[in-house]
């Protein structure tokens, strides 16, 4: 589809360093906006695989400077810099033929820095951290309605304490969101890729995806360590064991979407139906659940080797 080097990558460069602009700059009003520049890095991506990370970071920083300057640098950095600048470097990883699970993991540990960036940067220069703001926003809130007469007494205590639950678990919602957000990166844009003819060495589907057991003794680790260090008061053992507890049931979900991915292939079987069944259970309970189910059946016992070796 391209020429390594060619006028046509030169555009695609551009497009994606328009669009991403655009949506970053539209995801200070419109949050879905902002969530859609996952999908648009994927032009970086692409771009990375084919000319490499030095011809794309021009068109990243570019993105990253038009969007830091409508709206703020600092938000910029997690929003905009995190996603492209991961997925150029997982181009050029790509191209240069290192395995799949290194390139997700240096891709999402880009975007885990980036988030962590932009948290310390708006603790030095607001002098508190985001945490706090969230909460002095929420308390200053809940008095207003309370006062107001718009909320009981009763009411402003159970919200108080449902919006302290959710500032707790805050930062295993970004690690699971960048986690979610590089892992579409990397897939689609291989898949695109795949579709226009590209050589890759390590080439494999979404629905082959599989993380390895140790993945469970790795958790079981870290839950151990954690609870050491909130016993010697180093840090809030709750509050870590939950967000802990957070990004481990998003990889096995993961995980387990894959594995349906896998059961329910069909030669004929519209994908965008696929999809949209996956974001509606995403939304529901026991979608969730039954996610994380099928994730860790495979895990332990490996469904899809056995699926294989039943049809064989």
């Amino acid at each position: 589809m391209f020429r390594q080097g060619s006028k046509e990558i030169m555009k695609f460069a551009l497009i994606g360093t328009i669009l991403v602009s655009v949506l970053g700059i539209l995801g200070t009003i419109f949050p879905l906006a902002g969530i859609l520049i996952y999908p648009a890095a994927i032009f970086f991506f692409i771009c990375g695989k084919k000319s490499g990370f030095i011809f794309t970071l021009p068109f990243v920083s570019a993105a990253f400077i038009f969007a830091g300057i409508s709206t703020s640098f600092i938000t910029a950095i997690a929003d905009v810099l995190g996603p492209c600048l991961a997925a150029a470097m997982m181009g050029e990883l790509l191209k240069l033929t290192r395995p799949p699970g290194e390139i997700m993991v240096k891709g999402i540990g880009i975007g885990v820095i980036c988030e962590l960036g932009t948290i310390i940067c708006l603790k030095v220069v607001n002098h508190q951290s985001i945490l706090e703001g969230l909460r002095e926003v929420m308390n200053t809130t809940i008095d207003q309605a309370t006062e107001s007469g718009q909320m009981t007494i009763h009411a402003a205590e159970m919200m108080r304490q449902s919006y302290e639950y959710l500032l707790q678990i805050i930062p295993g919602l970004i690690i699971s969101f960048v986690i979610i957000g590089i892992l579409f990166i990397y897939f689609e844009g291989t898949a695109l890729l795949k579709k226009t003819g590209e050589e890759m060495k390590h080439y494999f589907p979404f629905r082959e995806l599989s993380f390895p057991r140790q993945l469970i003794f790795g958790f079981l680790l870290m839950f151990v360590l954690g609870f050491l260090a909130g016993t010697l008061g180093i840090v809030n053992r709750d509050v870590l064991l939950l967000n802990i507890c957070i990004v481990m049931w998003t990889l096995v979900c993961i995980q387990g979407v894959s594995v349906l991915a896998f059961l329910w292939r069909r030669p004929n079987f519209p994908r965008v139906i696929y999809i949209v069944l996956v974001v509606m259970l995403c939304f529901s309970v026991m979608g969730t659940i039954l996610f994380f189910l099928v994730g860790m059946a495979d895990l332990v016992f490996n469904i899809r080797r056995r699926f294989d070796a039943k049809k064989g």
